[in-house]
């Protein structure tokens, strides 16, 4: 048996090394007649397409191309200078916190902080600390999202019909009436789905692990420190030329059996044998690119039913620290979602003192909201909260406002994916699924960590290895556009 291992590891060797120089000489011969050709477009340099590439590179396939729309790599992980630090405009969060993502920042031994999601204090529009007076209801509410896991596991485990959060929370005893119960509500369910317990399914949440530590990213290096350190090997083959930046696809032709024709924005035309789409969910909705043939309508369907969320950040610099020392500021305020949650920069283990910075965090309709009306707006109706809050001689004018704005970003439309409860896992599936020569990535690709980073990761690997394989097998030219591969 362990001869029989050797034999078929070095066979397995052989097949790789050839794969690999079989395909770096196409690529040098084809590059040197046409710069914009490759085996593999990557469409999205964002983590998921990133992946992808890595998986590529470190298989001996280095016949891609990325394209990417905006002029910098990370999609919806980018940070930007801030009242003299740099704050994420993106993802933050290494989470979930049992996830590789995690192994990823300790090996590259980023600086992060232990987000302490028990240090709040809560407080209502008028000021008035009501910390104390709502103990009994989050005892309320932590019985009832024990219960909810009960409830989900009944699910999973005997293929019962799935439910949205608010159905299992009622289940376990918990109806919201007031100012204050939806306040903690959000803290602890909107805030993370970045929607409303109504529409979020209970089995895809309930079976991820939340019991573990969850680092907030601090690192002035960036969360995308964890994207440049896996497309380093990029730099060291200039020759290929991988990433091309600005440049927004408008167009993809899938229609000649052969191969795929991407056209941009400005007019540039990409050709590949296979093209690998990483756009988000947001995109993909609203049309920004046209595909010809159509998609199938099994997959609009699907992409269709999946949510793409509001979340929105508000970073705000002042004069001086007027606020709590808590590190978070949960306001409770009759209009539910008004400004319901802040986090204090300058809390211990944060951002350095002095640096006066707060965050402000909305979701859902306020979300879509604020990020329709003017930045100024939005300033002034913090101030005016805030001094609701502390006190009219407490609080200055704010010096600087940042608003993260992926709801108006033209390349992206949203924040991240949420799993809706009318689209079960096999459903799932058909979003997953790849068209002809065209595969899809994302984080809202993935049947597990949709809405993260990670998951962004995990399906660009996963693409990455099914257009590998299609490679080797060499796929027959008739490619079907109407089943599920």
């Amino acid at each position: 048996m362990a001869s029989l291992n050797i034999v078929l590891s070095s066979l397995l060797l052989v097949i790789t090394i050839h794969f690999s120089e079989t395909y770096a000489d196409i690529s040098h011969e084809k590059r040197n007649y046409d710069d914009n050709y490759a085996k593999v477009l990557i469409l999205g340099a964002g983590a998921s397409g990133l992946e992808a590439a890595k998986y590529f590179h470190a298989n001996g396939m280095d016949d891609f191309i990325i394209i990417e729309g905006a002029d910098y790599v990370g999609g919806r992980v980018h940070d930007v200078p801030f009242a003299g630090v740099n704050v994420e405009l993106g993802a933050n969060w290494a989470q979930p916190g049992s996830t590789g993502i995690v192994a990823q920042v300790k090996e590259l031994a980023m600086d992060v902080h232990l987000s302490d999601f028990d240090s709040f204090i809560i407080r209502n529009a008028s000021g008035f600390d009501l910390t104390e007076m709502s103990e009994p209801r989050w005892e309320d509410l932590e019985v009832a999202i024990e219960k909810t896991f009960v409830i989900a596991q009944d699910i999973m485990k005997n293929h019962k019909p799935d439910m949205s959060q608010r159905a299992a929370l009622r289940l376990g005893g918990w109806v919201p009436r007031t100012p204050l119960d939806y306040a903690i509500e959000y803290y602890e369910y909107n805030f993370e789905w970045a929607d409303i317990p109504a529409v979020t399914s209970l089995q895809s949440t309930a079976s991820l692990d939340y019991a573990t530590d969850v680092f907030f990213i601090k690192d002035q290096r960036g969360f995308k420190y964890i994207l440049n350190h896996i497309i380093g090997f990029m730099q060291e083959d200039p020759y290929l030329n991988h990433i091309r930046l600005n440049q927004t696809v408008i167009y993809i032709d899938h229609s000649d059996d052969d191969g795929v024709t991407v056209t941009c924005q400005d007019g540039t035309v990409y050709t590949g044998d296979y093209a690998l789409v990483t756009f988000g969910l947001g995109a993909m909705q609203e049309g920004l690119v046209e595909f010809n043939p159509p998609l199938p309508k099994w997959k609009i369907e699907e992409l269709s039913q999946f949510i793409m969320t509001s979340f929105t950040k508000i970073f705000l610099k002042w004069p001086t620290k007027f606020w709590d020392d808590e590190e978070w500021i949960i306001h409770a305020n009759e209009r539910r979602g008004y400004y319901p949650l802040f986090l204090n920069l300058e809390a211990n283990g944060l951002y350095p003192r002095g640096t006066n910075i707060l965050v402000a965090f909305l979701t859902s309709d306020e979300s879509r909201r604020v990020e329709r009306q003017p930045d100024a707006e939005t300033k002034a109706e913090i101030e005016h909260l805030l001094r609701s809050i502390y006190g009219p001689d407490a609080v200055p004018d704010a010096e600087d406002i940042l608003i993260s704005g992926w709801n108006r970003n033209s390349l992206h439309r949203g924040a991240y994916s949420n799993w809706p409860v009318e689209v079960s896992v096999d459903c799932f599936k058909k979003i997953q699924a790849r068209v002809g020569r065209l595969c899809f990535g994302g984080e809202h690709a993935h049947e597990v960590y949709n809405g993260y980073v990670y998951g962004a990761q995990l399906s660009g690997e996963r693409e990455a290895k099914k257009t590998t394989r299609f490679i080797q097998e060499q796929i027959p030219r008739k490619v079907s556009r109407d089943c599920i591969w």
